[in-house]
Parts: structure tokens; C-alpha cells; sequence
């Protein structure tokens, strides 16, 4: 991520208690996995909208963090079976402010 374009806060509604909101329109956040698959966790909410998921460059759907009501940290996207070993995940941001929690990766 560049910096500016996420902004870190306190939360218990993060899995850790900590996490990152994004803080401009053009936001992204990239992770390099090193594994066969992964697990990408963030809470929900009404201040929260929608982002656009690449997994290897490829569309992996849009996630939608948008909900009436706020709620705790969960799996918003998953994937597995990817072949390569070196996989990277984009995120960027399409329609208000997304939340970023964590990451568990999987051999």
C-alpha cells in the first residue's frame, strides 16, 4: 500500500484488534503468498463499501463490506488450489471506505 492511502485503527471488531481503513477513492493493498491458497479476513459495516479483488492479475470478484449493521471480522474471500508458489493478492478499493484486517495463507 502507498502511503496515505490507509489509515491504521483500533477496533475490536478487528480480528487482532487492530487493522487498516482505506483513506483516499484510489486505494490498493497487494500481499505476495507464499502458499497454495488463502483466507482474507475483514469486518463489515455500514460506513464500509466495496472493493475489487486480483488474484495473479486474474478478477477474483468484487467484495462488498457494506452492512446494515456492524459486524466482527470474518473470511471475505477464499481461495485455494492456486498452482503457482508465489501468488499475489490485490485489492482495490471501488466505492467508499474498505477495511483491511488480516491474512491467513495456506501450503
Amino acid at each position: 500500500a502507498l502511503p496515505g492511502q490507509w489509515e491504521l485503527v483500533t477496533d475490536p471488531a478487528f480480528r487482532f484488534g487492530k487493522g487498516a481503513v482505506s483513506a483516499s477513492p484510489d486505494s490498493r493493498a497487494k500481499w505476495n503468498i507464499d502458499g497454495s491458497g488463502f483466507t482474507l479476513y475483514a469486518p463489515v459495516g455500514p460506513e464500509y463499501g466495496k472493493a475489487r479483488a486480483y488474484v495473479n492479475g486474474k478478477d477474483a470478484g468484487l467484495l462488498d463490506f457494506h452492512a446494515e449493521q456492524a459486524g466482527a471480522a470474518r473470511a471475505v474471500l477464499k481461495q485455494s488450489g492456486l498452482k503457482d508458489a508465489r501468488n499475489a493478492l490485490v485489492i482495490k478499493v471501488v466505492e467508499g471506505r474498505v477495511p483491511l484486517d488480516s491474512i491467513e495463507v495456506h501450503d
